[in-house]
């Protein structure tokens, strides 16, 4: 069963809005920075997947983000807000439609929120903080299960 729920860095001023595919794994992630919320990450792991297949993940990440592979610990989980399918689709719209504007226009404004340890051990952000551009030359998308509450 697909489920979606969104968690507040409030260190990083940013909101991580996630939705967890029937198998645990991650199927889409949404960033929003600032107070704002301006949307900085509108990724899903099977646009990125084929990107990277096509040779076009350079473009994908410029436009949309990296992805993100946050592992909730008990503490963590609780943080975590429940949202339903419709009010996870309606922040997604909107943050693609922003992130494709911004990349007509000429800048990606990509920064990410989740840097290693902010989380404690278990955060990463798959190709900005543990893989930066350049160090990796065959990066991995977040595969694994995503814990949520």
């Amino acid at each position: 069963m697909t489920h979606w729920f969104r968690r507040h860095l409030p260190t990083a001023d940013a909101w991580l809005y996630f939705e967890i595919d029937s198998r645990g794994g991650l199927a889409r992630h949404i960033e929003l920075r600032g107070p704002l919320e301006r949307p900085v990450t509108a990724a899903s792991s099977s646009e990125w997947r084929a990107a990277r297949r096509d040779g076009r993940l350079d473009a994908y990440e410029a436009t949309f983000g990296s992805l993100t592979e946050i592992l909730l610990e008990p503490d963590d989980a609780r943080a975590a807000q429940p949202l339903t399918a419709h009010d996870f689709e309606a922040v997604w719209r909107a943050a693609r439609a922003i992130c494709e504007a911004r990349s007509r226009a000429g800048g990606s404004g990509r920064r990410p929120a989740v840097a290693p340890g902010q989380l404690g051990t278990r955060a990463t952000h798959a190709a900005d903080a543990c893989h930066p551009r350049g160090a990796d030359p065959d990066p991995m998308p977040p595969s694994g299960p995503v814990s949520t509450p």
